[in-house]
């Protein structure tokens, strides 16, 4: 998967979930190194990753002083607003360092809009029917105006310009 991605959904709709499961595939398969930014740093489901912290300071370093690397940067509404410059040289710098980064939160609307505009890839769970018509302004599939109706461990895929489907993550 080339891009990066917004990874969005209801409070245990299983975002964080998947985007554990395609870390560890990416760092056991490609021996790919994963950066975590998250309020949680004791969550062991982060421990397969090269580096987990809640300084954005030190994650920002850590991205730009590497090359192909997964970045992935949970609670993103946390550390994604409008005034963070570090978090849009992620979105529009880091695939020029060969980094893929995934964007974690609960709605759209709380990553900048600037920062939302660079995924080209949608992972979306359960949604409200207002984030999900604005989602479909950007990603253009009639599948995500399905998100409000979804059931907690689905969501909509939407990869590129490809066609969107739907994924049972557990």
């Amino acid at each position: 998967m080339i891009g990066h991605s917004l990874v969005l959904g209801k409070t245990l709709s299983g975002k964080t979930s998947l985007v554990k499961r395609m870390t560890i595939a990416a760092s056991t398969e490609d021996d790919t190194p994963v950066f975590v930014l998250t309020p949680h740093v004791q969550d062991a489901g982060w421990k397969h990753c090269d580096h987990v912290t809640k300084d954005d300071a030190e994650f920002l370093k850590l991205a730009f002083n590497s090359t192909d690397a997964q970045l992935v940067i949970d609670e993103a509404g946390r550390y994604c607003k409008k005034s963070d410059e570090g978090m849009w040289r992620i979105a529009s710098e880091s695939r020029h360092h060969g980094h893929q980064a995934f964007f974690i939160a609960q709605r759209q609307q709380m990553i900048d809009k600037t920062i939302r505009e660079q995924c080209t890839n949608l992972f979306l769970f359960q949604q409200g029917p207002d984030d999900a018509q604005i989602l479909y302004g950007q990603f253009v599939d009639r599948l995500i105006l399905e998100a409000p109706s979804l059931p907690p461990g689905v969501c909509i895929v939407k990869i590129g310009d490809s066609p969107a489907f739907k994924m049972k993550v557990f």
